[in-house]
């Protein structure tokens, strides 16, 4: 584990507050667009997508945001817990869950994951690595190096380690932003039956 000063280590007692910042950092990502396209049901929805992805983070790997104020926060998955099995989202609140989001977004989201699982194993198929499951930055803190802060210290703990780091981006305003953190982008792509393109980017 990182050292919990640099960056904090989320606590569980935060995950519903981590959750609307993460919201409002994803309200016009494309991936979220495409999963909730009435803008008013991303509003309300929005924050009970990322209070399941920072609890299933929390238990089954590592949740880090950059200080008490929470300017931003990254979840990050060992490889092994990337595809998320049925017994382990339900310790996580799956169920509940579900009854907030509706069949229309898990359709449409069944859609995605199902292309990024295949990305995910066609580029780390062969090695250990740490899977970047999501960052965002509150969007009254970005442009100001949160991200950098926030994603450094485990970079180097696995740069250290000798262990890649594997992420998808949807919005290729990311791609230069992960390029300079040392991550090479090594497919773009258009997922399925969808506009929604997919960048997929690893860090050796």
């Amino acid at each position: 584990m990182l050292d919990p000063n640099s960056p904090f280590c989320l606590p569980e007692g935060k995950i519903i507050t981590a959750a609307k910042v993460m919201s409002r950092a994803f309200q016009q990502e494309p991936f979220t667009v495409y999963t909730l396209p009435d803008s008013q049901d991303r509003i309300e929805k929005n924050p009970y997508i990322f209070e399941f992805m920072l609890r299933y983070g929390t238990l089954f790997g590592e949740v880090y945001t950059t200080s008490h104020n929470m300017e931003g926060i990254a979840i990050w998955l060992p490889y092994w817990e990337a595809e998320m099995k049925a017994k382990k989202i339900r310790k996580a609140g799956f169920n509940s869950f579900y009854e907030k989001m509706g069949d229309e977004y898990f359709k449409r989201l069944e859609i995605c994951e199902s292309h990024k699982v295949l990305l995910h194993k066609r580029h780390t198929a062969d090695f250990s690595h740490w899977y970047l499951s999501s960052i965002g930055v509150d969007p009254i803190h970005q442009g100001k190096g949160y991200a950098s802060k926030l994603l450094k210290p485990k970079l180097a703990q696995c740069e250290e380690q000798n262990i890649p780091c594997y992420l998808e981006t949807h919005d290729v305003e990311n791609i230069p932003i992960y390029q300079h953190l040392g991550f090479d982008l090594v497919e773009e792509d258009i997922t399925p039956h969808t506009n929604l393109r997919i960048f997929a980017m690893l860090r050796k």
